[in-house]
């Protein structure tokens, strides 16, 4: 509003003079009638052009907070996270949403620095997820918060202080942390993808792992042919190593002929000790065919056993065939091997009862003739790893009963889960069954999301590096004794013996004459162990007993090896079980394991042959 001067004067803008009544007051002081006009023209227009400034960073800073709202919503309402987590994390979203559409400036700051942790962890993530096919996947979702950092220029304006006077002279509020922050990003995603991402995956045991399972699989169909695609990529992927391509080649040409093929798998077993890639094969014959698996060579380990020298290959699962073998070791065409696996599966199952610790839906496994033999195993195992197994064990029982609460509560039982093949069930485990505890999936959830949280915490605490140490030792010193037994049944393997003793033949008169040869085999070896085994004589008679008196014994050739080998180290009249145990374990262990020579000079009319580990 404009009010008339109340004296003559001159126009501060041209200088004329002007009367009061066309005189007009203005912020630079009074002005004629045309000047006057001038400047109420240049401030309407500077008016007009401030207040589409504003509107244009308002609109700016709304599409701003529209995508963090899309970009930190969605990841909010998928993390895995328990829902009352998922739904605050989403609501925070929100809000920073709608601060940064009102042009709060703590707001912005906080979402670039967002944008930064985002792009930070992704640029992490991609070069270690590539080698897993996730890599690009990440990388997609890191667009955004990269090109929100790109185009921050564009947005801050929206954010500075209020405006005043000279729209050019208003002072940047890029937030001084943004680039040195981003030089962060871009050295510690190098050193990822250096580190991680040139890490190439190994395309020996793809082979062996995948292809080779995808041929047997393949090739055990009804009507299946040699040259068939499977058999084709399987040689083709081989082709660079010399000699292995030619053994895959005769593996598929002999099968389903059994002698063929296990001369086949041996051929492809020397290829790759020529061309140094740690993979092992066997063959099992099956009701339908025979099956080839493979496994990862952990190591090879000589044994002397008496004159001979034989090596015991221990070795690891690798195949995705869903066969399951329940033995410790094994040998075949005079090739002993330790299933190291079967063995670590074996433990987990047996380390918590030794304590009492079990799971209450594993304590009908186990009888008292069980406990009372695993309690001789747990004072060896003590004795060699200390008290902290007690507390590992307990551990693995917690975990076995949280898995078997998640798998009831919902449905009764009806949920059927993988249990642990092993000491721990692993992150694949956990993320294949995270679908199952979605509230939206449809027929509802199987388990509670809060049930799999406590279970993966228990199974993580497992995985601890002390924890899989300790239990990496276990492994190792029950693979020690089934190393001395499958030692002995390769060394026989190469030796022309004689015929079984007649023990054999009186406690097995009406049984064919190969399963007395199996159980012969057994004895032989049970025997040798007893003799030579590091482990106590006491431990491994325990666990002989266990196949004669505990509650997974059956009429095995390793059942009658241990009945016979009772009836000599404990001659006089027949003891229960328990008291039996007890007597011989109650014996020093030099004089248990001189009865166990007695036993084999009388069995077999020769002395006992010394079984030495040649490897520490």
């Amino acid at each position: 509003m404009t009010t008339p001067a109340e004296s003559d004067n001159t126009c501060a803008s041209c200088g004329v003079t002007v009367t009061p009544a066309k005189s007009y007051l203005s912020p630079q002081g009074v002005l004629c009638w045309s000047c006057f006009e001038r400047f109420r023209s240049e401030a309407d227009r500077a008016e007009a052009v401030a207040a589409a400034l504003d509107r244009g960073l308002t609109r700016r800073a709304r599409i701003l907070g529209g995508l963090h709202l899309v970009m930190l919503g969605p990841a909010a309402i998928l993390a895995p996270l328990p829902s009352w987590l998922r739904a605050a994390l989403f609501m925070a979203s929100l809000a920073l949403a709608m601060q940064v559409a009102v042009r709060r400036r703590s707001a912005y700051q906080l979402a670039m620095g967002l944008d930064v942790a985002a792009a930070l962890a992704v640029f992490v993530a991609v070069p270690i997820l590539l080698p897993f096919g996730a890599g690009w996947l990440a990388l997609l979702f890191a667009l955004l918060p990269l090109a929100l950092l790109v185009d921050a220029r564009r947005f801050r304006a929206a954010f500075r202080i209020e405006l005043e006077g000279d729209l050019k002279r208003l002072p940047s509020t890029r937030p001084p942390w943004l680039v040195p922050a981003l030089i962060v990003a871009a050295l510690v995603g190098s050193v990822a993808y250096v580190i991680h991402g040139r890490r190439p995956s190994d395309p020996a045991r793809e082979l062996m792992r995948t292809t080779l399972a995808r041929w047997q699989a393949a090739r055990a169909r009804p009507g299946s042919a040699a040259g068939a695609p499977e058999a084709a990529a399987l040689v083709a992927d081989a082709r660079r190593w010399p000699g292995l391509g030619d053994a895959l080649e005769r593996l598929d040409r002999a099968w389903p002929a059994e002698p063929a093929v296990r001369d086949a798998a041996r051929a492809v077993n020397d290829a790759l000790a020529t061309d140094h890639l740690p993979y092992f094969t066997d063959v099992w014959a099956l009701p339908d065919g025979p099956i080839v698996l493979s496994y990862d060579l952990v190591g090879r380990v000589p044994w002397r056993v008496g004159a001979r020298e034989v090596d015991v290959v221990r070795v690891r699962r690798l195949d995705t065939l869903t066969i399951q073998l329940g033995l410790l070791g094994v040998t075949q065409e005079g090739q002993a091997s330790v299933l190291l696996d079967r063995v670590e599966a074996a433990m987990a199952h047996d380390l918590p009862a030794m304590y009492g610790k079990e799971a209450p839906h594993q304590a009908r496994l186990f009888n008292a003739f069980d406990r009372a033999a695993l309690a001789r195993t747990r004072s060896f195992l003590e004795s060699r790893l200390g008290p902290k197994i007690e507390s590992v064990a307990a551990a693995l029982g917690k975990r076995d009963a949280l898995l078997e609460d998640m798998r009831t509560r919902l449905h009764g039982g009806a949920v059927v889960l993988r249990e642990a093949d092993g000491f721990v069930l692993g992150e694949p485990w956990f993320d294949e069954l995270e679908p199952a505890a979605e509230i939206s999936r449809p027929g509802g959830p199987l388990v509670l999301d809060d049930d799999l949280r406590a279970v993966r915490h228990a199974d993580e605490a497992l995985r601890d590096a002390a924890t899989a140490a300790l239990l990496g030792e276990v492994i190792d010193l029950v693979a020690r004794t089934t190393e001395a037994h499958e030692a002995r049944h390769a060394a026989d393997a190469a030796a022309a013996l004689g015929p079984p003793p007649p023990a054999l033949f009186a406690l097995l008169s009406d049984s064919s004459t190969k399963f007395v040869g199996l159980a012969d085999g057994e004895l032989r070896a049970y025997l040798s162990q007893l003799a030579d085994d590091a482990e106590p004589a006491c431990v491994t008679l325990a666990k002989m007993m266990r196949d004669v008196y505990g509650k997974g014994a059956g009429a095995t050739p390793h059942h009658y090896a241990t009945l016979v080998a009772l009836g000599e180290l404990a001659p006089a009249a027949p003891q229960p079980p328990f008291e039996q145990l007890a007597a011989l374990c109650g014996l020093p262990d030099a004089e248990l394991r001189a009865r166990v020579a007695s036993a084999w000079q009388k069995l077999y009319g020769e002395p006992l042959p010394a079984e030495t580990r040649l490897a520490r």
